[in-house]
């Protein structure tokens, strides 16, 4: 059960923030005491069917040192540098590893099993593939756009396919600072600029902060997640990301580039060779691909690869078009998806079997949504080694009153092919939704960059030596703004909230203890005020005082057990002796110890054994095991309570 449990809550965490990693420690902790307090019960058990003998203290004394190792080895664990990676165990992590096999497969059945709770729009670190999405029509978004054509909305892009989408070519988080704009090398671009105002923040597992692709500059403070094919997506920080009522201004570079352009690009395997390290200054042909790009992002899994169905229908789709380049091969691609399936949100996938391979093959009635059309298209562009990725975000909406009008059934996917110079250019494979307009030649002015004193430039795709510093500054390559840094941060400050707010529930519980014992037996005399305290420590410690027992007796037992030194057990003689006398005595005899003088003695024997008391409570806690106790019997009594109710009712 243990084990079951953390393999869920490890699947969990590894889709949040860092700041939750507080979980798994807690976990960790609260699992490795309750192996080792199980293994001792095993070890007692097994001792008592022996018939050997042990000491009634050996279970708390095994505890407290398992507590004290296990708190060790997890405070030195929290120590050891995290930059470390271990490539093998690494891959456990992976999409393709077992345990992401097992998440794509749980997650394609569960999604297939059942169609999605209503929504307006969920994006995550992954896209699945499964029943109906059930979005809804809330406004989700009010949109102002400087341009005449309706553009869809980005929130995240896809890298790799294993049943379902996910990211994977990640190289890191920059932290981009307002109205800080983004420099690219993209060819034939225009500027256009959006304020996008939130009505209903859309589910999202990360910040995610929507914008028209590419985009190159935000009212907002964010974080751009970069990847080997460029930015993956923008995210929000803790004050900014998609909240109701959040209003932002994004400019966005769309591309320009005409059917022309776009086949005057060959295929990768085609395109020209280019190694920077000859020429770092020389500036690479347009046609040029960049290989990292092209690796990543025509990958199929293996099981696609040996199935061969996918090629061979995107091969055939190309071959009966007569399409001879890149551009033309794609559009023959996306007609054939749009031609021969039809847009249906309410399909019932069979469990067990890749959703795109039912999508395309087993699919008796050929229909299906956009997410499954965009895979179909991205995986089959792939096949033919062409760089194709999946986009998530939102489709333009409906134009009213001078805005866009973005609802939830908006919630939508699509399909980007990398074109050499011209970047990663838009596709709408869905059938029912109206293709993408290109450009006529010239028809775009070049726009020039919007006016910001700060401009930055990210990391060429590959470099790792720039991994984790703040771009709001580019020659400082020291600044702790990353977006680990403030992960990082924000960690910090939430643990000081949590161990303060530990502190102050420790420190309100240790006064209300001290006012609480201050008053107990007060208004009885000072002796019996002491030997009521001693009968109550004793007690929360475990050695129950019998009704049969004299006061002596009583603490005689204590003087052997709790008080093992000979000065210390006198003490607590004496102090007995003297309750019994004071309670018992004739106030007019010297023997009273109010004649005598012995109870002015008391506070002073009081405070020499109060201590040694409190830390034989604190290794003896068998106060503790009330709680326990008291629900059992509880639960025991409910137990009989409906028993006698069911035999009344089967004796009626």
């Amino acid at each position: 059960m243990v084990v079951l449990n953390a393999i869920v809550l490890v699947f969990n965490l590894n889709n949040v923030d860092t700041p939750y990693m507080i979980l798994l420690v807690i976990f960790l902790l609260a699992a490795l005491i309750l192996l080792l307090r199980f293994n001792l019960h095993q070890a007692i058990h097994g001792w008592q069917r022996k018939g050997l003998r042990y000491s009634d203290d050996l279970g708390w004394d095994v505890m407290q040192t398992g507590i004290f190792i296990t708190v060790t080895i997890l405070v030195l664990a929290w120590l050891l540098p995290s930059s470390y990676e271990e490539s093998h165990l690494a891959q456990i992590w992976t999409t393709k590893g077992p345990l992401g096999q097992f998440a794509s497969a749980f997650n394609s059945f569960n999604t297939n099993a059942d169609a999605a709770a209503a929504n307006h729009g969920n994006f995550k670190d992954t896209l699945v593939l499964g029943g109906n999405p059930n979005l809804t029509r809330d406004v989700v978004f009010n949109v102002k756009v400087d341009s005449v054509q309706p553009q869809y909305l980005t929130l995240v892009n896809y890298d790799t396919y294993d049943q379902g989408w996910s990211i994977v070519n990640t190289d890191q988080k920059y932290h981009i600072a307002v109205n800080t704009t983004l420099v690219t090398s993209t060819q034939k671009t225009h500027t256009v600029k959006q304020t996008i105002n939130v009505v209903a923040a859309p589910d999202e597992q990360q910040p995610y902060l929507v914008g028209v692709s590419d985009i190159i500059q935000m009212s907002l403070p964010a974080n751009v997640l970069d990847g080997s094919g460029g930015i993956i997506a923008w995210l929000g920080d803790a004050n900014s990301s998609l909240k109701a009522g959040t209003r932002y201004t994004v400019t966005s570079t769309v591309s320009s580039a005409d059917i022309g352009s776009l086949r005057d690009i060959p295929m990768p395997a085609d395109a020209p060779a280019f190694n920077p390290n000859q020429a770092p200054d020389a500036q690479p042909p347009i046609e040029y691909f960049n290989p990292q790009t092209v690796k990543d992002f025509t990958q199929v899994p293996d099981y696609l690869q040996k199935d061969k169905r996918i090629q061979a229908l995107a091969q055939k789709i190309v071959t009966q078009a007569n399409a001879k380049t890149m551009y033309d091969k794609v559009t023959a691609l996306e007609s054939y998806l749009r031609q021969h399936y039809s847009y249906n949100t309410d399909i019932h996938p069979r469990a067990g079997v890749d959703p795109v391979l039912w999508f395309l093959f087993e699919n008796k009635n050929h229909d299906g949504y956009c997410n499954y059309f965009s895979t179909a298209m991205t995986l089959m562009a792939r096949s033919l080694g062409i760089p194709a990725r999946e986009v998530a975000g939102y489709a333009p909406g409906t134009y009213e009153s001078g805005q866009y009008i973005i609802r939830g059934v908006d919630a939508h996917s699509w399909t980007q092919i990398y074109f050499a110079g011209y970047g990663w250019i838009n596709f709408e494979p869905s059938a029912s939704f109206k293709t993408f307009d290109r450009p006529l030649p010239d028809q775009y002015t070049p726009s020039p960059p919007p006016n910001s004193g700060n401009s930055v430039t990210l990391p060429s795709t590959g470099i790792k030596a720039h991994k984790g510093r703040n771009i709001d500054n580019p020659a400082d390559s020291s600044s702790g703004g990353s977006a680990a840094d403030q992960s990082q941060q924000l960690f910090q400050t939430q643990l000081r909230i949590a161990l303060w707010s530990i502190l102050i529930v420790i420190l309100l519980g240790v006064i209300i203890f001290v006012f609480w014992w201050r008053r107990l037996f007060s208004q009885y005399s000072v002796a019996a005020q002491i030997y009521g305290r001693i009968c109550t420590l004793a007690e929360w410690a475990g050695v129950q005082r019998q009704s049969s027992q004299t006061p002596y007796e009583y603490l005689g037992d204590l003087s052997g057990s709790v008080l093992t030194s000979k000065e210390d057990a006198l003490v607590l003689e004496r102090l007995g002796d003297v309750f019994v006398r004071e309670r018992w005595a004739d106030p007019s005899s010297n023997e009273h110890p109010r004649r005598s003088g012995e109870s002015n003695e008391l506070p002073a024997m009081w405070k020499r054994i109060q201590l040694r008391l409190f830390l034989y409570v604190a290794s003896h806690p068998a106060f503790l095991r009330r709680v326990p106790d008291a629900v059992l019997k509880q639960y025991n009594r409910l137990q009989k309570r409906r028993q006698r109710r069911k035999k009344l009712r089967l004796e009626f």
